[in-house]
């Protein structure tokens, strides 16, 4: 597959904004946090991209990307198997049984293609959780989680940046990056960002719900125009209707890039998106309540000053790479040093893109 340079087409983000507003407007007590970048001219913009959200099972994403990198720099082993215990079943609803021994791609195919809560607990007790929350910092994460019962949290920027990692990593190491990106296209999860998507667009993407988010985060492998997008809806969390019409929001804003991400370009058209429009006399600064921010250049920072978000209170949670439980037993696992799966991890997407004259995602040092 050639995935060429293009441009994202104009309109795009304000009428994004304007559906967006529409939705938060109706009374239905919904808010979305959404972002999005064409991967090829590297142009993004967000709403709310940087706010901490719950992420639900879109954690599962850097967990499993974090397992390959650790078998792609040879600290371990996918076909190292390991039994189920209480701890794994903890908070996911499912009554512990007898269950055999899976190996850990077992588990890793479980976590990203159909969404195991079990599965995933079981890599989080083998990795460390504070190893895996380590690693998500360092592709260059702002909302970390804090632990089970603490804070599941993400951000629609955060959601993306781990998919892309996932896509750089497939092309540095494709014997083992292939594999998790297979999980995630051929996840049986067909709603959301695909449901009104063509069949034959491939497309890997996560889903995540968790209490009051619908979320889904997703690469799109259109051709020539390959992107990411991510999009949060918080909902009432009245009835199954909520979700459903949360659903539906999700859907209708992947349609609505799509349609124009799949739209001839305009000859000569520059790499960039429209602005939002001025805010209203008497209205709250953008630092306050970001409805859309957006970055025009064609190779910019994800720096969350470049969202106009900025940074809130708690983001950087989780301590480092080894923090005290409250059991008092410390969750770190020395035979995995801090750095030893990051280096050359998520580089520049110029060998990918030609066209690109710098990075799209530097990883943090």
């Amino acid at each position: 597959m050639v995935l060429r340079p293009a441009a994202p087409p104009a309109g795009l983000a304000g009428e994004v904004r304007r559906y967006v507003e529409e939705v938060e407007g109706s009374g239905e007590g919904l808010t979305v946090h959404l972002y999005f970048e064409d991967l090829s001219s590297g142009a993004f913009f967000g709403i709310r991209a940087t706010r901490p959200v719950l992420a639900g099972s879109t954690v599962k994403v850097p967990l499993v990307l974090f397992l390959y990198r650790l078998a792609a720099a040879g600290l371990l082993d996918l076909g190292e198997r390991m039994s189920l215990t209480e701890e794994d079943f903890a908070g996911t609803g499912e009554e512990p049984v007898e269950a055999g021994v899976f190996t850990l791609r077992d588990l890793a195919v479980s976590s990203l293609q159909v969404s195991e809560n079990v599965a995933a607990n079981a890599l989080f007790r083998r990795l460390g959780r504070a190893n895996v929350y380590a690693f998500m910092r360092d592709l260059g994460a702002k909302v970390i989680p804090r632990g089970p019962g603490m804070g599941n949290v993400t951000s629609a920027r955060d959601a993306a940046l781990y998919l892309k990692a996932l896509l750089r990593f497939q092309f540095e190491h494709p014997r083992f990056g292939q594999e998790p990106l297979a999980f995630l296209y051929d996840t049986p999860f067909r709603e959301r960002l695909v449901a009104y998507l063509p069949p034959e667009l491939r497309v890997a993407h996560k889903v995540g719900t968790y209490r009051d988010v619908v979320a889904d985060a997703g690469i799109f492998f259109l051709a020539g125009r390959p992107y990411v997008l991510s999009v949060f809806v918080r909902h009432p969390w009245r009835s199954a209707e909520d979700e459903a019409r949360a659903e539906r929001v999700v859907a209708e804003l992947s349609h609505l890039v799509y349609r124009h991400m799949s739209a001839p370009a305009p000859r000569g058209a520059a790499p960039t998106v429209d602005m939002a429009a001025p805010a209203p006399p008497g209205a709250a600064p953008a630092s306050a309540d970001p409805v859309l921010a957006l970055n025009t250049r064609p190779s910019g920072s994800l720096a969350g000053s470049d969202l106009h978000g900025g940074q809130e209170g708690g983001q950087r949670q989780g301590g480092g790479h080894h923090r005290q439980q409250k059991d008092g037993r410390e969750d770190h696992h020395p035979h995995l040093p801090r750095g030893a799966w990051s280096r050359g991890c998520c580089g520049s997407f110029g060998d990918l893109f030609p066209a690109l004259p710098a990075p799209i995602l530097a990883l943090a040092p």
